[in-house]
């Protein structure tokens, strides 16, 4: 009787609570990867998080309104009864420190052997301040004797405040990446529970550029000029800019539907390059890198549109572009950069700058390739040559994308790729003008 009745008090609270907790909250629910497949959290799990106050709770309640969520709650809150009474229906697990009583953590092993979830806040009491407390290792323990991953999130709340409160969740982690034994010692634990500690941090560094770049949200006013461009443009550039695509070695349309970060390299032939390119990728947001000297024309207009823009300065670079594209990436958006540095409407390609392999090894951002051999001219047939994204953790380590010197290797892997296409592209053009002549 006692599981049924909690099963329909905790419907009764997410049905009849839900339009309540969205004013008092407006809680807005971000992930570290918006195309991460295991969005929806299936099986056990152990969700930790950070932890600023007792509408904490709520918040894990309403971000995972879909499961069934035993979050683990300190005996304070258990010495007013009819407060006891809500989170023992809810389905809370009581700790009581004082007592020393690890009661709860037979009660949450149960619980996730059954395929259930449990929350935890292991900084274990409240924290204002930006800095989380050291995490306690009870995470670790309950994953060693269930075998259930760790979900790290990060919860900005500001409840009952005018701004929203939000909730970034990141991806599974497994006890066996952070131990090497099942037998481990008592510092291995503490160094373990010191590595989710790193892990939620690095979320709230990753929500606080969602929230300054805008670029997770699906539709922002931000960004309504250059969706409506792409839009507009896409009808237009079937009969205008007619495009085939040659996919080579075992490329597919795939490589045009990006998701996640991603580095769109590509040689510069013409002014409608950016324009195409942005239909041509329909369903991501391309942020193109453009000169000062092209955007201080119109610079309201290259900022509606998305691109970022680069100082040409004789004795360094700019920083501050840098820093906006390295950011762009790491909040998961495109960034389409133009390696030889220019307009350049020869046969020939022009030697790449280290701009996309520094960027790609800075962000880890994969790199996606795009060829034209000639200008797209309007009312032509135009062909564009497509090779297989590639990784800079394919051909280099973690520690090795740290190195400045690796970066030039990088590049020459780049640029090789692109001279394999230019061949590719010289050939299939000689095949074409020969079938004509046959013709």
């Amino acid at each position: 009787m006692k599981k049924i009745g909690q099963f329909l008090f905790r419907m009764w609270v997410k049905v009849t609570g839900f339009l309540p907790f969205f004013i008092w909250l407006r809680l807005k629910k971000y992930h570290l990867n918006k195309y991460d497949k295991e969005k929806l959290l299936k099986g056990n799990a152990i969700i930790i998080s950070n932890h600023n106050s007792t509408a904490d709770f709520f918040i894990l309640l309403m971000a995972f309104w879909y499961r069934y969520v035993h979050v683990l709650i300190g005996e304070q809150l258990y010495r007013k009864k009819s407060w006891g009474n809500m989170l023992d229906l809810l389905g809370a697990l009581p700790v009581y420190r004082t007592r020393h009583d690890l009661s709860f953590m037979g009660e949450a092993i149960s619980v996730l052997k059954k395929g259930g979830v449990v929350g935890i806040f292991p900084e274990g009491r409240f924290n204002h301040g930006g800095q989380l407390n050291n995490f306690e290792p009870s995470a670790i323990y309950l994953a060693l004797k269930s075998g259930a991953p760790i979900l790290p999130i990060y919860i900005e709340n500001n409840a009952g405040t005018s701004k929203r409160s939000r909730v970034i969740v990141g991806q599974k982690i497994y006890v066996s990446e952070l131990l090497t034994s099942n037998n481990p010692s008592k510092g291995e634990v503490l160094d373990a529970a010191s590595m989710l500690q790193a892990k939620v941090l690095e979320l709230k560094k990753q929500l606080h550029l969602y929230k300054t770049y805008h670029l997770y949200e699906t539709f922002r006013f931000r960004w309504f000029l250059l969706d409506l461009i792409k839009v507009a443009f896409f009808p237009l550039n079937w009969f205008v800019f007619p495009t085939k695509f040659h996919y080579i070695d075992g490329a597919s349309k795939k490589e045009r539907r990006i998701k996640g970060r991603a580095i769109l390299l590509s040689n510069h032939k013409s002014l409608y390059d950016p324009p195409l390119l942005m239909v041509h990728y329909i369903s991501r947001r391309i942020h193109s890198v453009v000169a000062s000297d092209v955007s201080d024309k119109k610079p309201w207009f290259f900022d509606a549109v998305g691109c970022i823009v680069y100082h040409r300065y004789e004795d360094k670079g700019d920083a501050k572009c840098f820093i906006s594209i390295i950011n762009h990436l790491r909040s998961n958006a495109v960034v389409n950069i133009y390696p030889e540095g220019h307009i350049n409407k020869t046969d020939k390609l022009d030697k790449f700058q280290d701009g996309g392999a520094y960027f790609s090894f800075m962000s880890e951002a994969p790199v996606y390739f795009y060829y034209m051999r000639q200008e797209n001219k309007p009312f032509h047939l135009n062909h564009v040559y497509i090779l297989p994204h590639i990784n800079p953790l394919d051909y280099f380590s973690s520690a090795e994308l740290k190195k400045k010197e690796n970066v030039p290797l990088f590049t020459k892997i780049i640029e090789d790729k692109f001279h394999y296409l230019e061949h590719i592209a010289e050939e299939d053009l000689k095949n074409r003008k020969k079938q004509k002549k046959q013709k």
